[in-house]
C-alpha cells in the first residue's frame, strides 16, 4: 500500500507541474481566453494516456525492484517442473502470485472427464465443507476462452467475482483456468503483469496435466492395491483348508498306491507356492500403502539375521549348504526399524541366496558399519547361478524371473525381492547387488541405525 500512495503522489505531482507548464506557455504565447479553452480540451483528452506513461516512468525509475515479478514467476515455472499433485501447484500458484502480483485470491479450475471445470480445492477447505464451484463447458467464459486463448478481463467477467482469468492451454485444448480476483491496490492488471501470466500459463498447464495423470495413476493403484489384498485374503482360507486336507491324506500314506502319493504331494507343493504368492501379494499391498516402516524401534540387526538362518536351517541342511555369519568384533549399535519387515525383506535376500545356489554351495552373510557408523551394511554373498548381464536392470521389478531363475526354481513368485526393494527404501535405504553369470552374487542392503 505505501508503494502505490507514493507512485500516486508522483505521478499526479508530475501530472500537476506539466499542466501548469503547459497553460502558463499556451496562456504566455496566445494571451487568448479561446486558446486557454483549447489547452483545456487537450490536457482531458490527453490526462488518461499521460497518467499511464509516466506511471511507467515512475515504476521504472523509483520502483524498479516492482519488476522482480519476472524473477518470481521465473521461480515459480521452476517450482511447477517438480509438481505431482494439485494441492502442492495450487499451493506455490496462490502464494506466489497473491506475494508477486498482490491479487486479493487466485482459483484454480482444472476439467473433469465429463468436460466440466471444477474449482481445485485444498484439504483444509474440504474439511470446512467448502463446495467447489463449477463451470460447465458450454458456458459463455469457457466458449469464450476456448475461442480467444488468450486471457479474458473483468469487462468481459460481469456476472464472475474474478478481474482476470487466464486459460490454460495445452496442445490447443483448454484443460483449466487461473483465475485471478481484483488487486489489493484496486489498480488494474499492467501489460507487464499479462505477458509474465501468459508465460506462466503454459508452464501451468503442464504441471495440471501432470497432476492430473499421477492422480488418476495413483487412484488406479489403489484400487489395484486394494483389489489383490482383498482377493488375496479370499485365497488364503480356501489353501488353508486345501492343505489340511491334503495333509490328512499324506498321513495315511499307506492307504494310497505310489500313484496316488506323488499326486498328494505334487498338491501340496502346489498348495505352498500358491500360499506364498498370496502372502506376498499381501505383503506388496502393504508395503505400497507405506505402512513397511510404520513401527519403528530400536532393534539389534544381528538377533534379526540369527532368527533368519536359524528358520532357513531345513533348506540349508537339505542342499549342504555352508552358511557363515560374519560379524563384527564388536556388537552393533541398535537400529530404529520396523523389525518384522526389515527381517522380510532381509529373508527374502537370505533364501533366494539358499535357492539359488547348488547343493554343498557357500553363503556368506555379514554386517557391519558405515558412513562413520552411521549405518549399518548388511550384504549376502553367495556361489550361485549369478544373474546375466540382460537381466539385472530388471532384477527388482515386480514379478521379473529370468529364464535361469525359472529353470532353477521353477515355483518362486518373482515378488521377493521387489519387497525387499519396497521395504528397504521406505526405511530410507538403499539396495543393490553385483553379480557375473555362473559366479554367484552379493546382495547388499544399508540402512540408517
Amino acid at each position: 500500500m505505501p508503494y502505490i500512495l507514493i507512485r500516486k503522489f508522483i505521478v499526479y505531482l508530475a501530472l500537476t507541474a506539466m499542466i501548469a507548464v503547459f497553460y502558463a506557455i499556451v496562456i504566455f504565447i496566445s494571451k487568448n481566453w479561446l486558446w486557454a479553452f483549447a489547452a483545456s480540451i487537450i490536457i482531458a483528452l490527453g490526462f488518461e494516456p499521460a497518467y499511464h506513461f509516466l506511471s511507467k516512468i515512475a515504476d521504472k525509475i523509483f520502483f524498479k525492484k516492482q519488476y522482480d515479478f519476472e524473477k518470481t514467476l521465473s521461480q515459480i515455472n521452476k517450482e511447477l517442473t517438480t509438481i505431482i499433485k494439485l494441492d502442492d501447484l495450487f499451493d506455490i500458484l496462490n502464494k506466489s502470485l497473491n506475494a508477486a502480483i498482490k491479487t486479493k485470491s487466485v482459483s484454480l479450475f482444472v476439467k473433469n472427464d465429463a468436460g466440466n471445470y471444477i474449482q481445485h480445492l485444498l484439504p483444509a477447505d474440504l474439511k470446512k465443507n467448502i463446495q467447489p464451484e463449477i463451470i460447465k463447458k458450454d458456458s459463455s467464459l469457457i466458449l469464450n476462452l476456448a475461442a480467444a486463448k488468450k486471457p479474458l478481463s473483468i469487462k468481459e467477467l460481469k456476472k464472475y467475482h474474478w478481474a482476470l482469468v487466464i486459460p490454460l492451454i495445452l496442445k490447443n485444448k483448454l484443460i483449466g483456468l487461473l483465475c485471478l480476483e481484483p488487486k489489493m491496490s484496486g489498480d488494474a492488471f499492467s501489460n507487464t503483469d499479462l505477458q509474465l501470466l501468459n508465460t506462466l500459463s503454459s508452464q501451468t498447464a503442464i504441471a495440471v496435466e501432470n497432476a492430473s495423470v499421477y492422480e488418476k495413476e495413483r487412484k488406479l493403484s489403489e484400487a489395484k492395491s486394494e483389489f489383490i489384498s482383498a482377493a488375496s485374503h479370499r485365497l488364503r482360507t480356501p489353501l488353508s483348508v486345501t492343505k489340511w486336507a491334503l495333509s490328512l491324506l499324506e498321513e495315511d500314506k499307506q492307504s494310497l498306491n505310489p500313484q496316488q502319493r506323488e499326486l498328494v504331494e505334487k498338491a501340496l507343493i502346489s498348495n505352498e507356492t500358491m500360499t506364498k504368492l498370496a502372502n506376498d501379494l499381501l505383503s506388496v499391498a502393504h508395503i505400497e500403502e507405506k505402512k513397511a516402516a510404520a513401527n519403528c524401534l530400536p532393534s539389534n540387526i544381528e538377533n534379526l539375521i540369527n532368527d533368519i538362518i536359524l528358520e532357513c536351517q531345513p533348506d540349508i541342511m537339505a542342499k549342504e549348504l555352508s552358511i557363515n555369519f560374519e560379524k563384527t568384533a564388536e556388537p552393533l549399535p541398535q537400529a530404529n526399524i520396523d523389525y518384522n519387515q526389515i527381517k522380510i525383506a532381509f529373508a527374502n535376500i537370505i533364501r533366494n541366496a539358499i535357492i539359488y545356489t547348488p547343493k554343498k554351495g557357500k553363503i556368506t552373510v555379514s554386517l557391519k558399519l558405515v558412513d562413520d557408523n552411521q549405518s549399518i551394511l548388511f550384504s549376502v554373498q553367495d556361489t550361485g547361478i549369478g544373474i546375466a548381464q540382460s537381466d539385472q536392470e530388471q532384477i527388482f521389478d515386480k514379478f521379473f524371473r529370468s529364464a535361469k531363475a525359472i529353470s532353477c526354481h521353477p515355483d518362486g513368485t518373482g515378488l521377493g525381492l521387489f519387497i525387499a526393494k519396497l521395504i528397504i527404501k521406505q526405511h530410507k535405504g538403499k539396495i543393490w547387488f553385483k553379480s557375473a553369470p555362473d559366479k554367484g552374487a552379493t546382495f547388499f542392503a544399508k540402512i540408517k541405525i
